[in-house]
């Protein structure tokens, strides 16, 4: 029977090594001054470059980008100190297992917690799940865009703590409309 895995594991080898001698190839071309210099090039005359010139104007822009990104102001992270406060019935619990009450088991989500500050993939295999449920691609936080400036430099406002107003009316809207979904069916 044939595999339909038809991957090609020699791939990730490959852009290992590209990205190894990319590293290379951009400091010998700045250091042999092979990178042109000054502006952005205007699209009207890039069709005209020479398939050198247009490299190195690629990498002009593209180093030029990276070193305005590293520039920008870091954004504040805040949080909502729920995990303090509350550490297993107002945290992320989903794929975890929970106890008769319904409250993350403690072991597990510490075991999450310590795989998301590592980031190591022996960590993240750890991690007791409950149920059929897996976690949903945890190690997203730990990658990186080329196509944009980097998610961690974009700040976002704490969530509303467990404690909170807001928390306490969003809970109460969910308890009147499934009061108000019971009352439908009678």
């Amino acid at each position: 029977m044939a595999s339909n895995d038809h991957r090609d594991t020699s791939i990730g080898q490959n852009r290992r090594q590209f990205l190894g001698r990319l590293g290379g190839a951009t400091a010998a071309a700045v250091a042999a001054g092979n990178v042109v210099g000054g502006g952005v090039v205007e699209a009207t005359g890039a069709g005209s470059l020479s398939a050198n010139r247009r490299r190195n104007a690629a990498l002009r822009i593209r180093l030029e980008a990276a070193w305005n990104e590293w520039h920008t102001r870091l954004a504040p992270h805040p949080t909502n100190k729920d995990d303090e406060l509350y550490p297993t019935i107002a945290s992320h619990g989903k794929a975890l297992p929970h106890n008769a009450l319904g409250e993350v088991d403690a072991a597990a989500y510490d075991a999450l917690v310590k795989a998301m500050k590592t980031g190591e993939q022996n960590d993240f295999n750890m991690i007791p799940l409950g149920g059929g449920a897996k976690l949903a691609n945890p190690q997203a936080a730990f990658a990186f865009d080329l196509n944009c400036g980097d998610s961690h430099r974009l700040g976002i406002k704490a969530a509303p703590a467990f404690a909170s107003a807001w928390a306490c009316g969003r809970s109460q809207r969910g308890v009147l409309a499934g009061r108000d979904a019971r009352r439908a069916v009678r």
